[in-house]
């Protein structure tokens, strides 16, 4: 292997700086880099809802911890993986209790909703590695897919009302901080999650519209598929409400 795929954003020289890595067993940023992809791929194995077949929760890649030992290298990859959810970068599927499938992983929302950037593979022990067979492809859209929908669709036609919007993100946050139940992290990825959503609205708003198409499992990602479904009835297409236009 000679790339790998990594949210764009994923500064691993600030991520170490703020969670040394001295007693992360075998760490190395390729080996962060080499996880990333590894849920990248997985992501093409969900069905068109985002539901994994073998798993309720949706967006979580169980990561076959066979793979992750040959890859990695022995038992480093627990350490890596600790490592990757303390510093924000992943969180685990908590409900998981054993089984025929591994434990599933998801990008944070921060860093989920990333453009994709490619690193070059510098570790010698990744490098010799070849994964292209592990993952089975599965097609959702065809290559030219995205090129004609976007050819078609104007994002200054598409608004979005604004005040209503910051409502629901304002009654989304304040539902999950409750159903947090005082809990510190589910509290604080509310916040995440908040200002992210925050982020995409003001992009809509600006007429920035985000409309690409993955080169792993060709799933279509759009600024409307990755805000929550309560933000779609306050859309319009020409004056049209989304669900008609």
């Amino acid at each position: 292997m000679d790339k790998l795929r990594v949210p764009v954003e994923l500064e691993m020289k600030e991520l170490t700086d703020l969670y040394p890595t001295d007693g992360v067993k075998g760490f190395d940023k390729d080996k962060v880099y080499f996880i990333c992809d590894s849920i990248y791929r997985g992501m093409g194995e969900f069905n068109a809802e985002h539901i994994h077949p073998d798993k309720k929760e949706p967006f979580y890649v169980p990561l076959n911890t066979e793979i992750l030992k040959k890859i990695l290298g022995g038992n480093c990859y627990k350490a890596i993986l600790k490592w990757m959810q303390k510093a924000g970068i992943i969180f685990p599927d908590v409900s998981w209790k054993g089984g025929n499938v591994s434990q599933g992983y998801k990008f944070t929302e921060y860093f989920y909703f990333n453009e994709i950037d490619w690193k070059t593979v510098t570790c010698r022990t990744l490098i010799k590695k070849e994964v292209t067979d592990y993952i089975d492809k599965k097609f959702y859209f065809l290559p030219d897919t995205a090129k004609r929908l976007k050819k078609w669709f104007d994002p200054k036609r598409l608004k979005i009302d604004e005040q209503k919007a910051y409502e629901v993100i304002d009654l989304i946050e304040n539902s999950d901080i409750i159903n947090a139940n005082d809990n510190m992290k589910k509290i604080s990825r509310a916040k995440i999650t908040s200002m992210a959503n925050q982020a995409k609205v003001k992009n809509l708003i600006k007429g920035k519209y985000t409309f690409t198409q993955d080169p792993f499992g060709y799933r279509l990602h759009t600024s409307i598929s990755q805000l929550p479904k309560e933000f779609r009835s306050l859309m319009t297409y020409d004056g049209k409400c989304k669900s008609s236009a």
